[in-house]
C-alpha cells in the first residue's frame, strides 16, 4: 500500500457500531457519517486501510487524512456534471470513475469557491453527491432536492436521502 494511492472515502457510522470493520474512522458534523480511507492501488478494486497500517502511518510525520484529501484533489475533477439555467448554476454533481464521487464533498474549499453564496449538499449513494446553489428559487430548490431523492432511492449503497448543510460533511473536531 502506497500513501499516493489512499484517498478518503465517507461511510455510514453504522459500519463501525459492532466494532469489526477492518478501518479507523474520524466522524463528520453530520451525526450518521464518518470517513475512513480506502487505498485504489490495484484497478477495480478498493482496499480499506487497516487499522495497523492507519496506526503506523500515525506514527509518521504526515496527517493521512490530510495526505488522502491532496490524493483526491490530485485525483479528478471535482464536478462531472451540472445544470446551469439561464446563466445560473443550479446544481453540480460528483460521479467519479473511481466511485468516490461522495468523498468530493470533503473539498470544501474547492466547492465554496465554485459556490462562493452558499450551498447546500446531497448525498444519496457512496458514489455520488450533489451540490446545490442555496440561491435557488423555491421551484428549482424543490426540483434539486427530488433529484436528490431519486437517486436515494435508486442507489447501490444508498446513503442520504435529504440535503445538508455542507458544514456537515467536515471532521467533527
Amino acid at each position: 500500500m502506497q500513501l499516493a494511492n489512499v484517498l478518503p472515502v465517507i461511510v455510514p457510522r453504522a459500519y463501525f457500531s459492532l466494532g469489526n470493520f477492518p478501518s479507523y474512522c474520524l466522524n463528520l458534523r453530520h451525526p450518521e457519517l464518518c470517513v475512513t480511507w480506502v487505498d485504489i492501488s490495484t484497478p477495480a478494486l478498493i482496499t480499506y486501510v487497516t487499522k495497523d497500517a492507519f496506526a503506523k502511518w500515525q506514527l509518521a510525520p504526515t496527517d493521512l487524512h490530510e495526505l488522502a484529501l491532496e490524493n483526491l484533489r490530485k485525483s479528478d475533477q471535482v464536478f462531472t456534471h451540472e445544470k446551469v439555467e439561464a446563466g445560473q448554476c443550479l446544481w453540480k454533481a460528483m460521479m467519479q470513475g473511481d466511485a468516490l464521487g461522495s468523498s468530493r464533498l470533503l473539498l470544501s474549499k474547492e466547492i465554496n469557491e465554485e459556490f462562493p453564496d452558499g450551498s447546500l449538499a446531497g448525498l444519496p449513494d457512496r458514489s455520488c453527491a450533489f451540490v446545490i446553489n442555496s440561491r435557488l428559487d423555491e421551484t428549482q430548490a424543490k426540483a434539486a432536492a427530488a433529484l436528490v431523492e431519486q437517486c436515494f432511492t435508486g442507489a447501490t449503497t444508498p446513503m442520504l436521502s435529504e440535503l445538508y448543510p455542507l458544514r456537515l460533511f467536515t471532521i467533527d473536531a
